[in-house]
């Protein structure tokens, strides 16, 4: 299967590529980003599997709707438009944050807004950590590691070079992966726990990248 031209799998391979994109600045980087995945997105359709191409996922998130009572009064070409193209627009948005990653102050002044932050440290303050549920909602790869710029984070994860994704991306973070069936993800998750006792996270999730 060929991916999207812009993914956070293939990220630290192309070093000297998204350094001179993030020269341009947030604005800029996201423009030049734009026209680039406009040229590349006919080609990646073009490429996608018969299970998994763009007019399938539509029409079964179509199906889906229709079989559901109650939401005629919804657009549901929309959403189904929005289902298929979910998965180049995480990379997408998820690539684009992670250029910043390392640059906490464009980071966090131009790049992301960060709501709910007394509510995590509520949560965390019981001294007993806490498992945070990430949902396939927007740039979710993203996600996860911004919580480590809050205190000590574990992920587990599926199908992900994580350790080439961390060193490239927020080497500095308290952030560490466990890939799922690489060991017993139960007792690693622990592990993490005991070595995290106090305002933690240890987040679960789905897909590429999830949580404990």
């Amino acid at each position: 299967m060929r991916l999207p031209l812009f993914n956070i799998f293939d990220f630290p391979k192309h070093k000297n590529f998204y350094e001179a994109i993030h020269a341009a600045g947030p604005v800029g980087a996201w423009n030049l980003m734009k026209v680039l995945d406009a040229l590349d997105q006919p080609i990646y359709r073009a490429n996608q599997p018969d299970v998994d191409n763009f007019d399938v996922l539509k029409a079964r998130a179509l199906d889906f709707m229709n079989a559901v009572p109650g939401l005629d009064g919804f657009d549901k070409e929309l959403h189904a438009r929005s289902f298929a193209g979910y998965g180049p627009k995480l990379q997408f948005e998820s690539t684009f944050i992670n250029l910043w990653m390392k640059d906490t102050e464009t980071l966090f002044r131009d790049v992301v807004a960060v709501d709910g932050r007394r509510h995590l440290h509520e949560a965390a303050s019981s001294g007993r950590g806490v498992i945070a549920l990430p949902l396939h909602l927007g740039p979710s790869y993203a996600a996860i590691p911004m919580l480590a710029y809050e205190m000590p984070t574990t992920t587990l994860y599926n199908r992900m070079n994580f350790d080439e994704i961390r060193a490239a991306s927020f080497p500095d973070l308290d952030f560490r992966g466990i890939r799922l069936g690489s060991t017993s993800a139960m007792r690693s998750g622990l592990t993490e726990y005991s070595r995290c006792w106090g305002p933690s996270f240890v987040c679960l999730g789905a897909g590429g990248q999830s949580a404990q």
